[in-house]
């Protein structure tokens, strides 16, 4: 299934009556905000009156209760008014933008703190807008959640589901004095009626998500939920504060509606999660997310569990004389405790739950890399018999200098020239010398030596004269598509004779890839640098450190605990260069958790979608470079570059195709794609 296929509503006259239907709810779920916003007013001023009138607290508390509520009515509309007018012609937007403003206006729980709410209603002449808007909004918004994100019921047995959960939602709309309302049967009623069917929606929900859904709508369906939970633990815990302190919070008083008042204001997370959903706004921020909020979720729980624990024993060796200094002790330690707690559960959580192979800490240390605090303090200097003359490049591991020696001029790079280096640092040195000794390639960049002076160790290199490929990016913006294909054939030569040599690169980026000048061609040469990360396929990894390469370019397996990594981790970097050289950015950008989550998960963006420009056949062979299993890429970059340099007439072939179908009545088309009413 397409992700991107929307139910459109193609009849004019659906579209009008659809439109003029929403424009009916929308004035009656305003004119309904208004009159129970002054009913509310005048409510909660005769209970303020009555319970807190020498407190100085009465104006707080009403207008924080009128205001709170009026707030998220608003937001309510607010999202559901923006996604109508973004997408009305959507039928299942139009349907989330209904659910949205009719949920906010009688939807959500704002009434159940009132006693006799039936009464209430009455008196105030919001009978009409609670009858109409509450089962209406209920009813939408169950359809929505079955539903999400296409507005199809699937498996078909859900349909049976849905009708007896859309029975028990009306039943949910009811007053909260109703005896239809499900609080006021007994709670053996309750468990019997509401338990076993939440159980199979909660299955169907997970089999939808698990084998139909396509990754764009999973993350839609994450959104969602997350969000729908984080609303219903907030709501909830309204419900257990009043069931274990009933005492404190009398039905009906004010310490009881400032505790519902908290319930009702977390259900603005509600419209926050539809709205990424369906604009499909940072959708897929939503892993990192989770994963933050477990982070920081568990290190809190461990950190106030140690703070009850603090405060429980100072108080009984203080003898409670010392209450002040017993909860600031105990607070100082738990805030104390709190980062270290923080990077422990970060660590496990990510190389446990999400089987990272680094946590995310790491991951953001090693994109940050080694700063040379003096960097150029060898020129001048004789290493062997070359002279060291001026610096012209650095990285994470040292330094590259032109140097001349012998009536030649090489490049010599160094080994952090300041520092002892560890070693990982000089496995990693070494294993790029040997590695350029023995390519021999006119494309892969040679290494003479390696040596060391007075406990410097450096490697003596073919001097290049040009740039690499990330100062020519910036120069230039983006790449014309022959441009994009001549760089890429060359280093896919370059490639193809380190891949047949039995070894895996595992650090392409353009920082990695010097176009050298050829008279007036300024990419006559297009070299391939740094092999200090290369790997032996088949060979098993030494250490976790060794799989490190730019996260920016790492292929999925390279992130996750994969058991090996070939030579397509390779060809799925040079799927993100490609994509930057033809749109002047990478696909997935962020912080390094965006990133992370974005390479294992998110699948390739079109460039087409970004740059009508460029040619079917190089937007097909990124994607595919792109594709998340290593399956589903190219065999080889010989496959990638012959996609690139043959595909024309098949180009033209399926833009002839799409041409038919255009012309095609729609009722002989075949099923799939955009469907319409």
């Amino acid at each position: 299934m397409n992700d991107a296929a929307t139910v459109e509503i193609a009849s004019p006259t659906w579209l009008w009556l659809g439109r003029a239907l929403y424009g009916a709810l929308l004035i009656a779920s305003v004119i309904f905000i208004g009159q129970m916003t002054f009913a509310a007013l005048t409510y909660h001023q005769a209970l303020a009156a009555e319970e807190l009138a020498d407190s100085g607290w009465a104006d707080l508390y009403v207008w924080g209760q009128v205001l709170v509520r009026l707030v998220v009515h608003v937001f309510f509309l607010f999202i559901g008014v923006l996604i109508f007018w973004r997408r009305s012609h959507d039928r299942f937007a139009l349907l989330v933008s209904l659910a949205l403003i009719t949920f906010g206006a009688g939807g959500p729980a704002f009434y159940l703190a009132i006693p006799n709410l039936t009464t209430f209603l009455a008196e105030n002449g919001l009978t009409w807008g609670y009858y109409l808007l509450s089962p209406l909004g209920w009813s939408l918004f169950a359809f929505t959640a079955i539903t999400f994100p296409d507005g199809r019921i699937v498996p078909r047995w859900m349909r049976y589901v849905s009708v007896i959960v859309l029975l028990e939602v009306l039943a949910w709309a009811m007053p909260s004095d109703s005896p239809l309302y499900p609080f006021s049967w007994s709670p053996w009623v309750i468990a019997v009626v509401t338990v076993p069917v939440w159980l199979v929606l909660s299955y169907g929900y997970y089999y939808r998500f698990r084998y139909i859904s396509t990754p764009t709508q999973r993350q839609q369906i994450k959104w969602f939920m997350v969000l729908f939970v984080a609303y219903m633990v907030m709501y909830m815990s309204a419900f257990i504060i009043r069931a274990l302190f009933p005492e404190t919070f009398p039905l009906g008083g004010v310490y009881y509606h400032a505790v519902f008042l908290i319930g009702s204001a977390s259900a603005v997370v509600i419209p926050i999660g539809l709205l990424i959903s369906i604009m499909r706004y940072r959708l897929w921020d939503i892993d990192l997310v989770i994963n933050r909020s477990l982070v920081y979720g568990t290190a809190g729980t461990v950190a106030l569990l140690a703070f009850a624990i603090l405060l429980v024993g100072l108080q009984s060796l203080t003898g409670q004389s010392q209450p002040v200094l017993v909860v600031l002790i105990s607070a100082l330690i738990s805030v104390a405790l709190f980062m270290p707690l923080r990077n422990r559960s970060q660590h496990l959580i990510d190389r446990n739950l999400y089987r990272l192979r680094y946590d995310l800490n790491e991951l953001d240390r090693i994109r940050r890399g080694v700063v040379i605090k003096n960097p150029g303090t060898l020129s001048g200097r004789k290493l062997g018999t070359y002279v060291v003359q001026d610096l012209i490049g650095k990285g994470g591991m040292g330094e590259v200098y032109r140097a001349e020696g012998n009536g030649e001029i090489v490049a010599i790079k160094t080994l952090l020239s300041e520092a002892t280096p560890n070693d990982e640092m000089l496995q990693r040195f070494q294993r790029e010398a040997q590695t350029g000794m023995s390519l021999h390639h006119s494309n892969i960049a040679r290494v003479r030596a390696i040596d060391s002076q007075d406990g410097l160790i450096y490697m003596v290199m073919d001097y290049l004269d040009g740039q690499d490929l990330g100062h020519f990016l910036k120069s230039k913006g983006s790449l014309s598509a022959d441009k994009v294909v001549e760089i890429v054939t060359k280093l896919g030569e370059a490639l193809t004779a380190v891949h047949d040599a039995g070894l895996v690169h595992r650090d392409i980026k353009p920082s990695n890839v010097m176009l050298v000048s050829e008279g007036e061609h300024e990419t006559g040469r297009v070299v391939l640098m740094d092999f200090g990360v290369t790997k032996i396929q088949g060979a098993k990894t030494l250490t976790r450190a060794e799989t490190v390469g730019t996260i920016e370019y790492m292929a999925p397996e390279q992130i996750v605990n994969a058991r090996e990594v070939d030579h397509r981790a390779d060809i799925y970097s040079v799927g993100i260069m490609m994509y930057e050289m033809v749109i002047g950015e990478r696909p997935f950008t962020g912080n390094v958790g965006q990133v992370v989550f974005a390479q294992i998960q998110q699948p390739s963006p079109d460039p087409r979608k970004a740059n009508k420009d460029v040619p079917r056949p190089l937007a097909k062979a990124i994607m595919k470079a792109l594709e998340k299993n290593p399956d589903d890429r190219f065999r080889s970059m010989a496959e990638l570059v012959h996609a690139l340099r043959n595909e024309p007439e098949k180009d033209v072939l399926e833009g002839m195709a799409d041409l038919l179908i255009m012309r095609t009545p729609s009722n002989l088309r075949p099923a799939g794609g955009t469907s319409a009413i």
